[in-house]
């Protein structure tokens, strides 16, 4: 595996992790909204311009959760398949890919921990530079 494709794929576990975030963010606002509708104030009655609204913010709720449903295992199996692979990365390399990709923290977080206090954050760039080099020459 080159580089490149180990750094694709140590970024597909990032970039699915945060699509569900947004997908679980977008449930949450769905929610609130569907809650706090006045249900009175829809309809021919109410004089309401959409009175279809409600309904749509419960279908794509619906839709958006089902959606969900499906990457949470997608992300499930694509997890265990890159943690056991950075477990056989030699440390502090494996523990850099572990807190960056597995945990999701950001290269500042990562900087300050004390472990890698002594990489600096200039030195952190090589340090991961060097633990996806690392990854890439594992054997699958």
């Amino acid at each position: 595996m080159t580089t490149r494709e180990a750094r694709t794929e140590l970024k597909q576990l990032r970039t699915l992790r945060n699509r569900i975030s947004d997908r679980k963010r977008r449930i949450e606002e769905l929610r609130c909204s569907i809650q706090n509708a006045r249900i009175s104030r829809y309809g021919a009655n109410g004089g309401a311009k959409d009175e279809y609204k409600l309904e749509r913010a419960i279908d794509t709720l619906t839709e958006i959760e089902s959606k969900l449903l499906e990457e949470i295992p997608q992300l499930e199996l694509l997890r265990s398949e890159i943690a056991d692979k950075i477990d056989r990365v030699p440390y502090p390399y494996g523990r850099y890919l572990t807190e960056r990709y597995i945990f999701g923290k950001s290269f500042e977080d990562i900087a300050k921990m004390a472990e890698f206090c002594r990489y600096a954050y200039g030195g952190l760039r090589s340090v991961e530079i060097r633990a996806v080099q690392k990854y890439a020459q594992l054997e699958c």
